[in-house]
């Protein structure tokens, strides 16, 4: 910074803000809020192939989606990266519940013709392919 500089104490435009100071305390954020603060924390997780951290951050996305409404879409949507951070942990007998519920809540609250219920499904059928379920898969990629 330089001396002559009137605003004393504020970051140089090159200087970022600390990761903690550009994210606000989470007893300030509302549920919606949360819900994608734990939603993009778990892809970035995933994406490291951090794969119980990623689940746990997915969790809590699911929680504060379920504030909204137990059959809220972002229910759904938190639902199924919770059994797709399972699916990458090997951890197949949980994954499969949290897909079927994904899936039926997507279909009563989008309908059927919606693409995230495809999404979910099609990670149903690449969950029963990896089990080796293939009669059941191919009935979901029909």
């Amino acid at each position: 910074m330089r001396e002559d500089d009137p605003v004393i104490g504020s970051p140089e435009p090159d200087e970022p803000a600390s990761e903690e100071e550009s994210l606000p305390d989470d007893q300030f954020l509302d549920d919606e809020d949360l819900w994608q603060r734990y939603s993009v924390a778990g892809h970035l997780a995933l994406r490291s192939a951090r794969y119980a951290e990623a689940e746990e951050h997915f969790q809590a996305a699911v929680k504060a989606a379920e504030s909204l409404g137990e059959s809220h879409p972002r229910v759904a949507f938190s639902l199924n990266d919770v059994a797709e951070a399972c699916r990458w942990q090997g951890k197949y007998v949980e994954a499969e519940p949290l897909l079927q519920r994904a899936i039926s809540i997507l279909d009563s609250s989008l309908g059927p013709q919606h693409p995230a219920l495809a999404q979910s499904l099609n990670n149903l059928a690449a969950l029963y392919t990896t089990q080796k379920k293939a009669a059941d898969a191919e009935q979901l990629y029909r």
